[in-house]
């Protein structure tokens, strides 16, 4: 080749245009909106009531950028605890009398004041204190995305939470052995129960005459998960028992507890499992239906997560495997129990069961059936006086017990 190699041209790259962030913010301008943190499902936040009406936005933005992608909130309980308490505040800021109109009118006597408050509220020196706290998490929030939006004075104050000494909380303690066996062979039995009740399925001969009505309800159930108080079906079903003078008490739920796992139910396998496991109470609460792995021997590891652990998350603890005596097996059984439910919902979760109307994924706040399932058996503490289950105690129960059977 003897021809020159043609002149090159500069190659320009034309600089992709970036749309700017939206500012977080701006996707909060109510009082009413949904916040989806990545554990445990949405959750509806509510200020429209609150007073006066610039704070309150000003918290409700807060509040949200804690939950914000890398904000320190992760879970629905956490934020619902923020939802709770922080109202409080505006309840005592409308007693004072100031003039407020947004944070720039807070200042520090104001979070002192608070606490004070608090105080003759009957909170206790352990109690208060969470409540102050969750008040200086949205303003330290609100000052960090707007430093001018804060009182210089009220920013200093925002370094600490209470003005007063740090009172540590009295733990909580194990379960003597005498309840802790009330409360296995309660659950144990109802897992029989549970048990017996899915296998035989609905029944249809309750009276001869609404036999066409049930199947029809029950097919309802099949194909669409959850029969409806409005639901033709469930009407005709109804009426006939009405006309028969049949109780309608808990109807609804006896029609869907022949296929589902219930609420009322997963009280007793929650006991279980953690007076088996010994794992802290969200833990067991945040299963998933591929937690056991590697079982071999007799054993098994359970895979779960320790939010609260942050940065080593995601743990495992080896556990017996076999029937369902075993935390293994018990497991499996849940997730036996729980398939037909899981048909109408794909959750990974390990607890799907139906409630009212719906059914869900995941446990919440179960104090009623909890208190429901323990005067059910006639469960009762070492004064023999009824027993108020707290779930957070049956890890130290389960640590206790083993202590005792190991001769420490």
């Amino acid at each position: 080749m003897t021809a020159a190699p043609r002149k090159g041209r500069k190659v320009s790259f034309e600089a992709a245009a970036t749309a700017p962030e939206a500012d977080p913010w701006s996707q909060i301008s109510t009082l009413r909106f949904m916040i989806d943190p990545p554990y445990g499902g949405e959750l509806l936040v509510d200020f429209t009531s609150l007073r006066p009406r610039g704070l309150a936005l000003a918290f409700a933005r807060g509040l949200f950028m804690l939950v914000a992608p890398r904000g320190p909130i992760l879970v629905r309980s956490s934020i619902k605890t923020y939802v709770t308490q922080l109202p409080s505040f505006f309840a005592y800021l409308a007693g004072t009398g100031d003039r407020i109109n947004g944070p720039a009118d807070l200042r520090t006597d104001h979070i002192d004041g608070f606490e004070r408050w608090l105080a003759a509220q009957g909170k206790s020196r352990t109690h208060a204190p969470t409540y102050v706290a969750k008040v200086v998490s949205v303003l330290r929030r609100i000052a960090a995305d707007g430093p001018e939006l804060v009182d210089p004075g009220l920013r200093e104050r925002l370094r600490y939470v209470s003005s007063h000494p740090h009172v540590r909380p009295r733990p909580r303690d194990a379960y003597s052995p005498y309840v802790a066996r009330q409360l296995r062979d309660a659950a144990r039995a109802d897992l029989v129960a549970i048990e017996a009740r899915l296998r035989s399925g609905p029944r249809f001969d309750e009276v001869p005459e609404t036999e066409g009505a049930y199947r029809e309800a029950h097919a309802a159930i099949d194909a669409r998960g959850v029969l409806h108080y409005r639901d033709p079906a469930y009407q005709s079903l109804y009426k006939l028992r009405w006309i028969r003078e049949l109780s309608g008490a808990r109807f609804n739920l006896s029609l869907h507890a022949a296929h589902y796992l219930t609420a009322h139910d997963v009280v007793p396998l929650l006991v279980l499992l953690s007076l088996e496991t010994g794992l802290e109470l969200e833990c067991c609460k945040s299963l998933t239906i591929d937690c056991l792995r590697n079982a071999s021997g007799g054993t098994v590891d359970v895979a779960y997560t320790k939010l609260r652990a942050h940065g080593a998350e995601h743990k495992t603890i080896r556990v017996r495997d076999g029937g369902s005596s075993t935390p293994g097996g018990l497991i499996r059984r849940i997730i036996a129990l729980s398939a037909k439910a899981r048909v109408h919902n794909s959750s990974d979760n390990l607890w799907v069961y139906y409630q009212t109307n719906e059914i869900t994924a995941g446990i919440r706040q179960p104090r009623m059936t909890i208190d429901a399932w323990t005067q059910r058996h006639g469960i009762v503490d070492d004064a023999g006086r009824p027993l108020f289950l707290r779930l957070s105690q049956l890890r130290k129960t389960h640590k206790a017990l083993w202590y005792l059977k190991t001769e420490g």
